[in-house]
């Protein structure tokens, strides 16, 4: 197996799959041109499984991965059949029991040995093209007790016309879910007597020092504005560990802290070749060129807290070909590098795009 990690490290994945349809028809597989009656068959569905599941496997045996998030992937099924296929059927989805959309879009597995659900699981349609979830919000807890929130995305795509304007306003509302988490909301600092109070500097600052995992395909790359300034993801990490600001209880500290913005690390940037000649310099190729659009984002807590990022250790896996059950190989790239889609005539490919692996150890 590839990329062996010290048993104090543990795996977090995340793959865009490339409209992983279940072989039964459904309205939104029948919208999307992956029915039955266009070729997306159960033969077909099984070699997807079999495909994605041996770059999985690749990845690792499935013993040293945390968590995995997924995009393009229909339902719960699709998820259960790839993780079986794969040896990680150890993870479990993170459910939400009242789903209503009609399909997913984006998932969350994680290994029950090392998180806990901490809360309900909410899905967040905000582009409101499809019924599915552009965001997945799974607030979880390590066995040792941190808190951990994981935030799925899969923002429009850049096939829709003028869709820029709408990933920046999917930058904001992810930072907004993140300012839920990692700060004291007004309706909790609210006293008896009707007057905002700032709770002790030990709460707020607990409270900024969360774990937050950001990871997506954000159709937009490190430096566009959904994910530089929408966000407020930044290159450099030593803007992100400076400690919270927290004068003494005033109104001055209080308008200071209801305007503060939690502060990320994307060290997605480290992943910008300088050159078309590096493989790969991102980890899907459209429209001519490469481009980095899935990433992983860190908060603070998740640089210095229970749950700490190995630096360096965020990469981009593409193998030029993995090995199937049975000792036959499947090419994952083309010749030229770039990620090789999965083609149901052919049956060959896996995805679109190349999976992130990132390394974080936990307390």
């Amino acid at each position: 197996m590839s990329g062996r990690v010290s048993p104090s490290a543990r795996k977090l994945v995340w793959w865009n799959v490339q409209r992983f349809f279940h072989y039964r028809p459904s309205a939104l597989s029948s919208v999307l041109g992956s029915s039955p009656d266009e070729g997306w068959t159960r033969e077909v569905y099984e070699a997807k499984v079999r495909n994605v599941a041996a770059v999985l496997r690749h990845i690792s045996d499935g013993s040293d991965v945390a968590l995995v998030g997924f995009a393009e992937v229909e339902n719960a099924e699709v998820v259960a059949d790839v993780l079986e296929a794969a040896g990680w059927d150890h993870l479990v989805e993170a459910d939400e029991p009242r789903f209503a959309g009609q399909g997913y879009d984006v998932a969350v597995a994680f290994d029950p040995q090392v998180f806990e659900p901490l809360a309900p699981v909410r899905s967040h349609n905000v582009h409101l093209r499809f019924d599915t979830r552009d965001i997945l919000e799974v607030p979880l807890r390590t066995r040792g007790g941190a808190e951990v929130l994981v935030l799925a995305n899969h923002w429009p795509s850049r096939t829709v016309s003028s869709s820029a304007p709408l990933r920046v306003g999917l930058g904001d509302y992810a930072l907004r879910l993140l300012e839920r988490w990692l700060k004291v909301g007004p309706d909790a600092m609210m006293s008896d007597g009707g007057t905002l109070e700032l709770p002790p500097r030990e709460t707020l600052r607990a409270r900024w020092m969360r774990a937050a995992i950001v990871m997506g395909d954000f159709n937009d790359e490190p430096f566009d504005a959904s994910v530089a300034e929408a966000m407020d993801a930044y290159r450099d990490p030593d803007r992100c560990v400076d400690p919270l600001d927290l004068p003494r209880a005033s109104a001055a500290a209080l308008e200071r802290y209801l305007r503060a913005r939690p502060r990320l690390y994307n060290p997605s940037w480290d992943l910008l070749a300088p050159s078309e000649d590096a493989i790969p310099p991102g980890t899907t190729h459209w429209n001519g060129r490469w481009y980095l659009l899935d990433q992983m984002v860190l908060s603070q807590g998740a640089l210095r807290g229970a749950l700490r990022y190995r630096e360096g250790s965020l990469r981009v896996v593409c193998p030029e070909d993995v090995p199937l059950e049975g000792g036959d190989e499947i090419a994952i790239r083309t010749r030229s590098g770039r990620p090789k889609s999965f083609l149901p005539v052919s049956q060959h490919g896996a995805s679109d795009h190349f999976p992130l692996v990132m390394e974080v150890e936990i307390d």
